[in-house]
C-alpha cells in the first residue's frame, strides 16, 4: 500500500509529515522554513526542519488544541484517508 500524496487547500504535499511541518512552520509565521519544508525530498528531512521552529511557538503549537498541533494532525490523516482509497482498505493490517 502506498499512497502519500494528499492535497489540502490545493496544496499538494507528499507526505503527511511534509504536511504536517509546513502548518507547524505557518502556524509560527516561518514562511522561509515552509518553503524548506516543501523542497525537501523526505519526511525525515521535513521533520528536521520542522524542528527548526521556535521552542515557544513549538510548545504554543503543541497546546492549542483550536489550530495547533492535535486538530492540525487530525485534519491531515482524515483528509488521506478520504484520500487514499488503499489508506481506507487496510482491515485486519
Amino acid at each position: 500500500m502506498k499512497c502519500t500524496i494528499i492535497t489540502i487547500q490545493g496544496i499538494r504535499y507528499n507526505s503527511v509529515e511534509q504536511a504536517y511541518q509546513t502548518h507547524k512552520a505557518l502556524y509560527a509565521g516561518c514562511k522561509d522554513l515552509r518553503h524548506r519544508i516543501m523542497m525537501a525530498s523526505s519526511p525525515w528531512e521535513c521533520k528536521q526542519l520542522g524542528r527548526q521552529v521556535d521552542s515557544v511557538l513549538s510548545e504554543q503549537w503543541q497546546n492549542d488544541f483550536q489550530t495547533g498541533a492535535v486538530p492540525t494532525m487530525i485534519m491531515i490523516l482524515r483528509t488521506k484517508y478520504c484520500q487514499c482509497h488503499a489508506f481506507r482498505n487496510t482491515e485486519g493490517s
